[in-house]
């Protein structure tokens, strides 16, 4: 099984019955962009693996999964046939086999071919994923719904709460990613899911038909920064969220002007309780959250500001530096022209001088021994002050001109500057 994107498979899987599912099955059969974890189905016990000594330890999201170098493995001890066959939606029940065959045992490839999917009502009716499933199916391969499909969505909808909150954070994630994903946002809203499982984000939905002064549908420029985000967890998650504090914040001013003052913290408080109640791993959590603090610096960025402010600006946030310049590109959707050419063009002319302070910082080396201007205070007699600088600069010079090796000893330095001194 080659694939010019595909990872290689782990050598242990030849040892057993395997294939391509889910994702990567989608990717193979129709060329669907890969935006996480390949998916690979193995038919072992997992008590068969460990004793072929393959390590279990890291599990996926989803129930008898791990994570195997670039794979997301699911064992089964049934035929992998049967097991797909169980599965709730048609498209993620086909199976591609080492010899290229293809196992469909709920005729998925027809809705593939179609790009209009469908879920059985009796399964939508029993499992509490299947909505959400076949919404992020939707987005991932830019899929329309049957209108009868969402109305059974929507019937339904309270089953969700059934659900383990893990597996309802990753099919969230997964619809989050998909190409389709303006689309799915609005399939989530219109099946009640949104209100549901985000309520937060709910409130955004006509937020501005309630408002006394006109401000734009945050809502629909939701799901505009989200499609123009990089399809990543953090900055997808990021981008859904990043205005989520508006509807508390909202006020006017004496002359009538709308604003949302301080919207980037109540945002990120409010995901603190989105990141519990989804069980988000710590470090993914911490970073979507730095991002929804820190979306608007980029926007307040001014040419005039000096190269200091430039550095603090980036070592203050450099944890999330490259999605937060990310997502404050995604964060423009206006459509006049010269606003967004101007705006383009500052956060350019940011990102640019952010990279050169950055690589500036990583090029200055450490040039001469930790302590040196104390050293040449005790053992050289100089008094504190200017001549101390000047004497440590000297030695910085010197080992820029080849004179003294950087790491050399500290009787290296002494020396050299005792002779400078006494020419």
């Amino acid at each position: 099984m080659k694939s010019a994107i595909l990872p290689k498979l782990p050598g242990w899987c030849q040892a057993y019955h395997y294939a391509l599912i889910g994702n990567s099955a989608r990717h193979r059969l129709i060329n669907t962009p890969l935006h996480s974890r390949p998916e690979l189905l193995v038919q072992a016990s997992v008590d068969a693996l460990h004793k072929s000594g393959v390590d279990t330890e890291f599990r996926g999201d989803r129930p008898n999964t791990f994570i195997a170098d670039d794979w997301l493995v699911e064992w089964t001890e049934g035929d992998i046939e049967s097991h797909l066959s169980n599965r709730t939606v048609a498209i993620d029940a086909i199976g591609v086999l080492p010899d290229q065959s293809v196992l469909d045992p709920l005729n998925g490839r027809t809705q593939l071919s179609s790009l209009v999917l469908s879920a059985d009502t009796n399964k939508i009716e029993k499992g509490p994923l299947t909505g959400l499933q076949t919404i992020a199916l939707a987005s991932e391969i830019k899929a329309e719904l049957s209108a009868q499909t969402l109305t059974e969505i929507r019937e339904n909808v309270h089953r969700v709460y059934d659900a383990p909150r893990t597996e309802i954070r990753h099919w969230l994630t997964q619809l989050l990613i998909g190409r389709g994903v303006y689309q799915a946002l609005g399939y989530l809203q219109n099946t009640r899911l949104l209100a549901f499982l985000l309520p937060e984000v709910d409130t955004l939905v006509d937020f501005h038909l309630s408002s006394k002064a006109h401000h734009k549908d945050v809502w629909n420029h939701t799901r505009q920064v989200v499609q123009q985000a990089k399809p990543t967890p953090v900055l997808r998650w990021a981008a859904l969220l990043h205005d989520v504090g508006k509807f508390q914040t909202r006020s006017f001013t004496p002359s009538g002007k709308v604003q949302f003052l301080r919207h980037d913290a109540v945002g990120a408080y409010i995901f603190d309780g989105i990141s519990a109640r989804l069980n988000f791993p710590q470090i993914m959590a911490e970073k979507i959250r730095l991002l929804i603090l820190y979306h608007l610096r980029p926007a307040m960025y001014d040419p005039s500001w000096s190269d200091s402010a430039i550095r603090r600006f980036a070592t203050q946030l450099k944890p999330a530096l490259p999605e937060l310049l990310q997502l404050a590109k995604a964060d423009i959707t206006t459509k006049r022209t010269e606003t967004r050419r101007k705006t383009l063009f500052r956060l350019r002319e940011l990102t640019t001088r952010v990279e050169n302070e950055l690589d500036s910082l990583s090029s200055k080396k450490v040039l001469v021994p930790s302590g040196l201007g104390k050293i040449i205070i005790e053992q050289l007699g100089i008094a504190p002050g200017p001549r101390v600088g000047e004497l440590r600069r000297l030695c910085e010079q010197a080992v820029r001109n080849g004179e003294l090796a950087s790491d050399g000893s500290v009787e290296s330095f002494v020396d050299f500057l005792k002779k400078e001194i006494a020419a």
